[in-house]
């Protein structure tokens, strides 16, 4: 169990919908769900994207910590993206860090 004093943000997603969530969500809210074991889940069209993001003030003693399950091969044309930080929230127009999940290039 870790206990941090300067917490920016933890979502344990005990709610039962995206929506109900304490944390303010952004983005296609309803391409996701909070599954049963408390995981977020996509539910997103197979031909589009869907994007999830929050607001938060960086720091510099940020850790991040996921669990992320792919039921799918990731390929150039079926990728997850991950994004550490963004100037923007249309992150292709701005600078963006990215957190690789595969060996595919993001």
């Amino acid at each position: 169990m870790y206990l941090y004093n300067y917490a920016q943000i933890s979502e344990s997603f005990k709610d039962t919908s995206v929506t109900l969530s304490s944390i303010t969500w952004y983005g296609q809210v309803n391409d996701f769900k909070i599954n049963a074991e408390h995981q977020l889940q996509s539910i997103g069209n197979i031909n589009g994207a869907s994007t999830l993001y929050t607001s938060l003030q960086a720091s510099s003693a940020m850790e991040w910590e996921l669990w992320v399950k792919l039921n799918f091969a990731p390929s150039e044309s079926n990728r997850v993206r991950i994004y550490i930080q963004s100037n923007d929230s249309i992150f292709s127009n701005g600078n963006a860090s990215t957190l690789p999940l595969s060996p595919i290039s993001i």
